[in-house]
């Protein structure tokens, strides 16, 4: 697939994060110092929604069972192996 818009920048601040379904599937977009990572929506453990996790820093954690990544690099933090 390629580019797609769907979302402006102005709809994401820094610090926040927001699932969106585009084309059927889930995706979640992330600011952190106003970058922007997408990422599919779901956490690798049992597929819930990342974005309905918490955001701290670079840190995105799984509401369901507290998994942790680096939304930067997209690396498990907590268990390291998370991806």
């Amino acid at each position: 697939m390629g580019f797609q818009k769907v979302a402006e920048r102005g709809d994401l601040w820094s610090g926040e994060m927001i699932g969106l379904e585009v084309n059927g599937e889930r995706i979640l977009l992330v600011n952190v110092d106003n970058h922007i990572y997408a990422y599919a929506d779901a956490c690798p453990h049992q597929k819930s929604r990342l974005s309905e996790g918490t955001l701290t820093d670079k840190i995105l954690r799984c509401a369901r069972h507290h998994w942790e990544f680096d939304v930067c690099s997209g690396s498990g933090v907590n268990p390291q192996n998370s991806c």
